[in-house]
């Protein structure tokens, strides 16, 4: 019986270490490879040119695909006309308004004055041939709101120029 013992003890003993072998068996052989790469754009543009054809062997740095970028352009082209008009504002409010454009706002109230004069004038001369039953109610209607709109572009026309001559 010892023979016996002897012997499952070697077959109990050889089945474990074989169980430990198995363990290793499970490894996988071979080369692990994509069959394809997909690039997505981050802008919906029409593309221009393919450099490259599909299945090549590329680089870093190699220009896989050239889009359309003339909207990119004007964007930048707009932003840039916007940075310069600010540019220009800005100095216009440090340095001030110029002398040419004072004189130009100082004439324009002069001409808006006349012109309200001579809408009063009229306005006036509409009252009286109103009275007499001369002018219909529309036309006086027309001369009042002419004066009105005669009062307020001279209003307009003094603000500006105080902006001007008032400085920032």
């Amino acid at each position: 019986m010892k023979y016996s013992l002897r012997t499952a003890s070697l077959l109990l003993l050889s089945v474990l270490a074989g169980g430990c072998l198995q363990q290793q068996e499970h490894l996988a052989l071979g080369i692990l490879a994509r069959d394809r790469i997909v690039l997505t754009a981050t802008s919906s543009e029409l593309i221009l040119q393919q450099p490259v054809r599909e299945g090549s062997i590329v680089q870093k740095g190699d220009l896989l695909v050239q889009l359309d970028d003339s909207l990119q352009q004007a964007v930048v082209a707009h932003a840039e006309a916007e940075e310069n008009d600010a540019a220009a504002n800005f100095e216009k409010l440090t340095n001030g308004a110029r002398e040419e454009e004072i004189a130009e706002a100082r004439a324009r109230v002069k001409s808006d004055e006349a012109l309200l004069r001579q809408s009063t004038l009229s306005l006036d001369r509409s009252r009286t041939l109103q009275a007499k039953q001369s002018v219909s109610k529309a036309e006086l209607d027309d001369a009042i709101a002419h004066e009105a709109s005669r009062r307020a572009a001279l209003l307009i026309s003094r603000e500006q120029l105080h902006l001007l001559t008032s400085g920032t």
